[in-house]
């Protein structure tokens, strides 16, 4: 006879199904399994070779775990919902003006999307992501404190919109403001893939002016 109690009495009961546990997870040996299946330990690289028919197995039923995105810079963001800090009925004085620090552009006493000095629309910026919902937000550095200026020697400077250039030259010395400013146009130019606070240089590059690194390189290295 059937030595599994086919249909008649006094046979052995069906055998149970093999559980066995691995550092993915506990995985329960299917009894009629042949088809391909991506258990969550495969996306991570591992692959029960030696158990071909595995299916997941939880004793919790908790939900199956998500894929790892190996190209992820940084941990996922809630979406945003609006360029406005709680604007649907804004308290509007007297003279019909919002208060002031109303815009969250410039802090001024209008709504933030009809901001008159910034009137594109703000950036889904990474690093204002990393500081969301949080008490003490993240910074790149700590303040050094008070610095108390004893001394100095004023250079007058020329008014071609180079102020920058003209002040870093200076500091270094060995250089001008023009040689200065080709220099690292040529750096940014050079480097588009370069981290800055987890952040491509070509996505700084892009937020600032709004054009490629070919062509801020270009328009840097002459004036602006």
């Amino acid at each position: 006879g059937n030595p599994q109690g086919g249909g008649g009495g006094g046979g052995l009961p069906p055998a149970s199904p093999l559980v066995s546990s691995s550092p993915h997870g506990t995985y329960r040996q299917a009894n009629s399994y042949s088809s391909s299946y991506s258990s969550p330990g495969s996306q991570r690289g591992y692959s029960p070779s030696s158990s071909p028919h595995l299916s997941p197995y939880n004793h919790n039923r908790s939900p199956p775990l998500a894929p790892l995105n190996l190209n992820s810079r940084s941990p996922p963001v809630p979406p945003r919902s609006s360029s406005t800090k709680g604007q649907s009925t804004p308290q509007r004085g007297a003279n019909g003006q919002c208060p002031k620090g109303t815009c969250d552009k410039c802090d001024g006493p209008h709504l933030t999307d009809s901001c008159p000095i910034y009137k594109k629309a703000k950036e889904d910026h990474p690093d204002a992501w990393r500081n969301f919902g949080r008490k003490t937000p993240l910074g790149m550095g700590k303040a050094g404190g008070n610095f108390k200026l004893k001394n100095a020697t004023v250079r007058t400077q020329p008014g071609d919109g180079n102020c920058l250039f003209h002040s870093l030259s200076f500091g270094l010395g060995g250089t001008n403001a023009g040689m200065l400013r080709r220099e690292l146009a040529h750096f940014v130019q050079n480097n588009p893939n370069l981290d800055i606070a987890d952040t491509p240089m070509s996505d700084w590059v892009k937020w600032d002016s709004g054009c490629s690194v070919q062509e801020y390189a270009s328009r840097m290295s002459r004036s602006g």
